[in-house]
């Protein structure tokens, strides 16, 4: 009972320590200047307002929509940065290597390295220092000779290293004394380095897709748009391509719009792929868009991205993908919803529709398209995950 009755009062007293703390950081919050008051209550309002917009993947007001189709469809294409690095590297480094020869012994020291591409490897050079000599030394490379003689100074200038292949062998061996077999000549070299410029080349071109809903076969004229940001001097040819299809070839004018006409048979129902690839500099390649214009006219497209981390989340049933529409008027809403070729009709009189699209979107770029059949006022068509 005796421990009973402790245990209640160091519960009591506990709770009692909570209050006080609590109202203290109540008094504390009540008297903080106003907008430092605002700044504490509403961060986590805004924390929430953040995480809620990652969560729209479309929001559009397409206000209203006709029966009668469009003539025109411009594809917008999110901004791709183009760009070359240059990296001065150690492909190998030995500290210390030690070749002999003599008593009637002729030895070698091998080093195999290995580059990934060697178009993209320049000003490749083997450098060392020399801690101790004796006769002439022979420095091969695949099997070649690079240098042959005495090196006298403790630091000599590198030595070039051309015609690299991606695996490689330098040797090093050591004259023999010949008639003087007493003798051993050796050479003892330290912080063996074998150097290189590299070229990073993983970032010089990108891949982007825009989805094409209507018949290729309708398209009257076909135009690419793009505006290249980059210094004049130092870019390089820029290829642009279509589904593997080159479009244009050429350095670009930096900061002027490119406007290149193009064969609308190039395009595909469906993805279409997009590429752009420079061989020097730095490009930022901005405002990109396909322009569509139609002989037969068809309906507006809305396009929605759905990346891979969220993407698997839908597959796993971890988030739904909720298209809602809200309308005006009071008139019957009819009509059909295109999301990615699949369709989904509907027919209501409310001026709210809601519905969980996941088991029709894809990863990467979806879209969207409101096939009328009657005039339909539209006032906010979103999607986003939940």
């Amino acid at each position: 009972m005796l421990s009973s009755r402790k245990a209640q009062g160091g519960g009591a007293s506990t709770a009692a320590f909570i209050a006080l703390v609590t109202l203290f950081i109540i008094l504390w919050i009540l008297f903080l200047p106003p907008a430092e008051r605002d700044k504490i209550l509403n961060n986590e309002s805004n924390a929430s307002a953040i995480e809620e917009h990652k969560n729209v993947l479309l929001d559009e007001s397409p206000k209203t929509l006709f029966v009668e189709k469009q003539s025109e469809f411009i594809h917008r294409v999110n901004p791709v940065n183009l760009y070359i690095t240059q990296e001065d590297q150690v492909i190998k480094r030995r500290d210390a290597i030690l070749v002999e020869s003599g008593s009637g012994k002729q030895e070698s020291f091998q080093i195999p390295f290995h580059v990934d591409d060697p178009k993209n490897v320049g000003n490749a050079q083997l450098a060392f220092t020399v801690e101790s000599h004796s006769g002439s030394i022979e420095i091969l490379l695949n099997g070649n000779i690079i240098f042959s003689g005495e090196i006298t100074d403790v630091a000599p200038s590198p030595i070039s290293l051309d015609n690299l292949e991606q695996d490689n062998i330098l040797e090093f061996r050591v004259s023999n004394p010949g008639w003087e077999f007493w003798k051993v000549n050796s050479y003892q070299l330290r912080d063996v380095r074998i150097l290189a410029t590299v070229t990073n080349v993983n970032n010089r071109e990108a891949s982007t897709q825009f989805s094409v809903t209507y018949t290729p076969d309708n398209v009257d004229t076909a135009t690419l748009t793009f505006l290249p940001d980059c210094v004049q001097p130092q870019v390089g040819e820029l290829v642009v391509t279509i589904n593997s299809q080159v479009l244009t070839s050429k350095v670009p004018d930096c900061g002027s719009v490119d406007i290149v006409d193009f064969d609308p048979k190039i395009l595909l129902k469906g993805t279409n792929i997009l590429d752009f690839k420079s061989n020097s500099g730095a490009i930022l390649i901005d405002n990109i868009q396909v322009d569509s214009k139609l002989n037969t006219p068809t309906y507006p497209i809305y396009y929605f991205e759905l990346n891979s981390t969220n993407f698997k989340k839908v597959q796993n049933g971890d988030k739904h993908v909720q298209l809602i529409m809200t309308f005006a008027g009071d008139a019957d809403k009819i009509g059909t919803i295109n999301i990615n070729n699949r369709k989904l009709s509907f027919n209501q009189n409310s001026k709210d529709y809601s519905k969980d699209i996941a088991p029709f979107v894809i990863e990467d770029n979806n879209f969207l398209q409101i096939i009328p059949e009657k005039t339909l006022n539209v006032q906010q068509l979103t999607v986003k995950l939940q």
